[in-house]
Order: structure tokens, then C-alpha cells, then sequence
């Protein structure tokens, strides 16, 4: 699901502020929704999460330029797309420290099998040096 407009895009029509401020949140949501549906395991997943949270970051740095320059915006108007937002990335945060527990586990078990294999494996250091036999 790749939303048509980009964050650095400005609108094709004149809008009011409250509608600019709800297609930025309509853009929000559809980024949100592109993350929740990534799959972690896939290589390409990181750059596309990056990608999109970039997008996001710039989003939400419009609407807050919008509301603060603006005393016209009706917030209300645009509260349930506010919760679905908020809802959306309290989802993703779950999201990602599930994954995050996934690679910890992983890396718990090299760090468990690196320990083993040092315990069991007999490594010997010798001095650098030269060794004379007064016997000889």
C-alpha cells in the first residue's frame, strides 16, 4: 500500500488549514499503515522503515508548522484521525520491541555458543621469544 503523496508535495488544490492538516494526518496513517505491514525478516524491510519514517517525521513536522501558524484549525475536525494515528503507532512501538526481543534472542544465543566454544576449546599462548638449551 504506497500512498500517492509524499510529505515534501504540496497539494494539487487551495485547502483550508483544517484540510491541509487532515490529509497530512490521512498521510501519517497510510505510512503507519505501510510499517505495520513490513516484514522484518525480508532485507529490504530496514531501508523501507527508514524511508518511512523519514516521510512521517517531515509530516509531522508540517502539521505542527500548520497549527502554530495558524489560530484557524479545527482540531476536533480531525480527532478521530488523531486516535486512529496514535492507535496506529502505539502498534508499531509493540511491533518493534517484539522484533527487537527476536534479535536479542538471537544474539544471546551466539554470545551463548561463542562462550561455549571458547570453554571447550583448549587455546594455548605461547611468549614470542627465543629459547636456549644450555645442555647442548
Amino acid at each position: 500500500m504506497d500512498s500517492g503523496l509524499k510529505a515534501s508535495e504540496e497539494p494539487e488544490y487551495p485547502m483550508n488549514t483544517t484540510e491541509s492538516i487532515r490529509e497530512l494526518f490521512l498521510l501519517l496513517e497510510s505510512m503507519a499503515i505501510e510499517i505495520l505491514q513490513l516484514n522484518f525478516e525480508e532485507d529490504a524491510a530496514s531501508a523501507k522503515l527508514e524511508e518511512l519514517q523519514s516521510v512521517q517525521l517531515v509530516t509531522r513536522q508540517r502539521i505542527d508548522d500548520i497549527a502554530k501558524s495558524n489560530s484557524d484549525v479545527d482540531m476536533g475536525a480531525v480527532k478521530d484521525l488523531i486516535v486512529q494515528c496514535y492507535s496506529l503507532e502505539q502498534q508499531i512501538t509493540i511491533k518493534l520491541s517484539d522484533y527487537s526481543d527476536v534479535l536479542n534472542g538471537h544474539i544471546h544465543k551466539f554470545k551463548t555458543a561463542e562462550i561455549a566454544r571458547n570453554k571447550y576449546q583448549a587455546g594455548y599462548t605461547y611468549a614470542e621469544g627465543f629459547f636456549l638449551d644450555e645442555h647442548q
